[in-house]
């Protein structure tokens, strides 16, 4: 078998001013679409991008990530950040990113697990041999993945909030896009006061979540929950 060789893929960014919080640095929301940015720019490198994919009626979908950061840079700051895939485990794929401020000193990592959906069969396919094949050095750094939060103990009652799904938080396949997902939890993780200078939060995207629905959040310390109109739900997130 061919092995397919590869680089880890470095982008740096300059902190926008909407994409600093009250205290003026960065959001964890922010970081993580900044960080799926330069993944995106590392797919087209691996011709596995979205444009590739939506030739075959495939998409790349977010099943659990797991961020930790601290003292994140502030508005107007450069962020560095590398990322690279970590490992295969059957029909999924790993995603490691590490981000650094202009100092060099790490201020976030995020390890992330995905699968490739067939949009049109509406479940999971095989790996692109442009992933499948990747030959993965034994120094590799890999980060640690936590299990997501099994807690079933409900996290009602609700906070009261209620979003319905717009034409700008879905993403090309119709559907809530995961860091719309994870801006919305991180409303459950402030309502309960906890730290935002530093933390690690861990996200499980478990259902679909379309364009037109509803969705409530639900949150108690330790645990924020985002369910349907149906009470299923969709996406769960947990910290320490």
């Amino acid at each position: 078998m061919s092995r397919v060789e590869w680089s880890a893929y470095k982008a740096s960014f300059r902190i926008r001013s909407q994409e600093a919080a009250e205290n003026g640095r960065l959001t964890v929301v922010a970081l993580a679409r900044l960080m799926q940015e330069a993944a995106h720019r590392h797919t087209l490198e691996l011709s596995v991008s979205l444009h590739e994919l939506q030739q075959s009626q495939k998409a790349w979908v977010l099943l659990r990530q797991h961020i930790v950061w601290n003292d994140l840079p502030s508005m107007d700051e450069t962020l560095h950040i590398e990322t690279y895939p970590s490992g295969i485990d059957r029909l999924y794929t790993q995603r490691d990113f590490y981000a650094t401020d202009a100092a060099g000193r790490e201020v976030a990592t995020a390890a992330t697990t995905w699968m490739l959906f067939d949009t049109h069969r509406r479940r999971p396919t095989r790996l692109p041999k442009a992933i499948s094949d990747i030959e993965f050095p034994s120094s590799l750094r890999v980060l640690p993945r936590p299990v997501p939060s099994t807690d079933d103990t409900p996290t009602l009652p609700d906070t009261g909030i209620i979003y319905r799904i717009g034409y700008h938080d879905v993403d090309y396949v119709g559907h809530l896009t995961n860091t719309k997902h994870l801006e919305w939890l991180m409303e459950g993780y402030h309502i309960t006061g906890s730290p935002m200078t530093s933390g690690a939060v861990t996200v499980a995207y478990t259902a679909e979540a379309k364009l037109g629905e509803v969705v409530r959040l639900s949150s108690r310390k330790g645990v924020a929950t985002l369910y349907n109109a149906q009470d299923k739900e969709v996406s769960k997130m947990s910290w320490q």
